[in-house]
């Protein structure tokens, strides 16, 4: 039998909020899982056995809460394309600062900059892959600083030119609008240097990051991430397709759909589904 205790529900139901705050979901959810959460601690395993929908119910609502923490750092962190990966780019020190006489940067790549240096005036604007700082006023020297980039709205693509050749780049939006873009470029001599495109105060900045990583061959893109794992996914369902209809048919004399795996398993899918809809919207009411 699980324990249950009022200690342990006051935590599990601030975990949730905190899980709910996190991940952008109203508060309302967030009482709802953590009461949910406590709730389920009375009930026996035995119990979930007999009530296949609440077991159901409650292994769902687990994966919810802690099989998000680890996917979406995942994504956060996602650092490649078609294949290049440019996690070798992140700034050791924290950022990378570009100067003009009109603007300065602070910046880092597929993580948010931060390093000794920032003004105070961009650090206030929160959490930013990179800050702009604008000159509004050449005789007093006063700045304006933006966030023109947050790590979550990374959108990674490439630009073809002329000859064939493709570049890859990765767009960051940020406040006020702004918007600031990087050049993956190929230069085989380089580390990583970094360069101002364009017009340093305009409001869609464009960085080239000059560096050995933006070097490939562009016949071959090689696979990316998310190709790998559907291919993981294919190759398993068809194993276990493949090798479970083949122990079923040899040591069990089936034929027909009852040759699928685990048939009375997937039949109840179904029901599950429905009964998991069911007691969550009585349990919302």
């Amino acid at each position: 039998s699980l324990i249950h205790s009022g200690g342990l529900r006051s935590k599990i139901s601030h975990k949730s909020l905190m899980i709910a705050e996190h991940f952008g979901f109203p508060s309302r959810f967030a009482m709802l899982a953590g009461s949910t959460a406590s709730a389920s601690l009375k009930v026996q395993w035995s119990d979930l056995q007999a009530k296949p929908v609440m077991k159901s119910s409650v292994l769902l609502l687990c994966f919810v809460m802690f099989g998000s923490l680890i996917v979406k750092p995942v994504f956060a962190q996602h650092c490649s394309h078609e294949g290049a990966d440019y996690s070798a780019l992140r700034a050791k020190d924290g950022c990378y600062k570009a100067h003009a006489e009109t603007a300065d940067f602070w910046m880092n790549i597929c993580d948010n900059a931060k390093c000794a240096g920032i003004p105070d005036s961009c650090t206030q604007k929160g959490p930013a892959v990179a800050y702009q700082n604008v000159l509004k006023n050449a005789s007093s020297g006063e700045y304006e600083c933006f966030a023109v980039g947050k790590l979550e709205t990374g959108e990674w693509g490439s630009l073809i030119d002329g000859r064939g050749s493709k570049t890859d780049s990765v767009t960051y939006k940020g406040d006020d609008q702004r918007e600031i873009m990087y050049l993956m470029v190929c230069d085989p001599g380089l580390e990583v240097h970094v360069e101002i495109l364009g017009v340093p105060e305009q409001r869609h900045p464009t960085i080239a990051w000059k560096s050995m990583y933006g070097c490939r061959d562009d016949e071959d893109d090689g696979l990316g991430a998310w190709t790998i794992i559907l291919i993981i996914l294919f190759v398993g369902l068809v194993l276990y397709c493949g090798i479970g209809a083949l122990y079923k048919r040899r040591n069990l004399g089936v034929s027909g759909i009852e040759l699928i795996p685990n048939i009375e398993v997937w039949r109840e899918v179904p029901g599950h589904v429905k009964g998991m809809a069911d007691w969550s919207v009585n349990k919302v009411r």
